[in-house]
């Protein structure tokens, strides 16, 4: 469907834009607890009242962040975090799929509450969340539970014990602890990007448990090759730093302290 097509819908999907993520868009059911709230918040791009009494609030992303497969992580982590704050200050639904919202061009234009023009960066957006904030334990936005699942995933094929079995087991039992679950689709394509790092891990030695082992024999065959005399350090007794012993010649510990 054509942009000029899709936006004569009733219906638009702004929030989730196939591979990138290009707006926060809001359900919020309780009126009272979502004008508390945006009265903390930056202004929105729009907002559109439900018949119900609700609303649909929109914040939009100046540049949209990516969530295909080869998509950092950091970014996605940090619009997790913004949308896990906005939600739980606006008391928005958590269950919002965030698939589709009002069409704020639409025909229902009477409905649609106008604010600021320019989209945000991802640091404007995070700049009222206060130091040290932390978001309920319950997670039920949707860039949160990308990034929770892929974290959880990471974490369970870094074990050696879970080496030789399947991903995308592990990553559904996750998904069954979020609220809606993640589409099946999504859960398959965040095991397919997890299990490319754990075949690099297998060829290249980095898997965790290889790495803490290979880290260690490394550290042992320095200490056999150090350079550092044995014993006390001189320079300790000499009341001088390292560099400066040796500077000075570094011989006699009794001699240095007396210059």
């Amino acid at each position: 469907m054509t942009p000029a097509r899709a936006w004569r819908c009733p219906y638009v999907g702004i929030e989730d834009a196939g591979a990138v993520h290009a707006a926060l868009v809001f359900d919020c059911d309780e009126p009272d607890a979502m004008l508390d709230g945006l009265q903390d918040l930056p202004p929105f791009n729009w907002m559109t009242r439900t018949p119900s009494g609700g609303a649909h609030v929109a914040w939009t992303l100046a540049q949209p962040v990516a969530k295909h497969k080869k998509s950092h992580l950091k970014p996605l982590a940090f619009l997790a975090h913004i949308e896990r704050y906005y939600q739980d200050r606006l008391s928005a639904d958590g269950d919002y799929a965030h698939a589709l919202t009002h069409n704020p061009v639409g025909e229902r234009r009477e409905h649609v509450a106008w604010g600021r023009e320019e989209p945000y960066s991802l640091t404007e957006l995070a700049k009222v969340i206060p130091l040290g904030w932390t978001p309920p334990r319950v997670l039920r936005s949707g860039v949160g539970r990308n990034v929770t699942l892929f974290k959880s995933g990471m974490a369970w094929a870094g074990r050696r014990e879970n080496e030789r079995l399947e991903v995308l087991a592990a990553l559904m039992v996750v998904n069954q602890d979020f609220t809606p679950p993640l589409h099946l689709s999504e859960v398959r394509a965040t095991a397919k990007s997890i299990e490319k790092y754990r075949r690099r891990w297998s060829a290249n030695g980095w898997h965790s448990t290889k790495f803490r082992e290979r880290q260690a024999a490394r550290g042992r065959k320095g200490g056999l090759k150090s350079k550092r005399p044995p014993g006390p350090q001189p320079w300790i007794a000499a009341g001088v730093s390292r560099a400066t012993w040796y500077r000075r010649g570094g011989t006699n510990p009794d001699q240095m302290a007396l210059v």
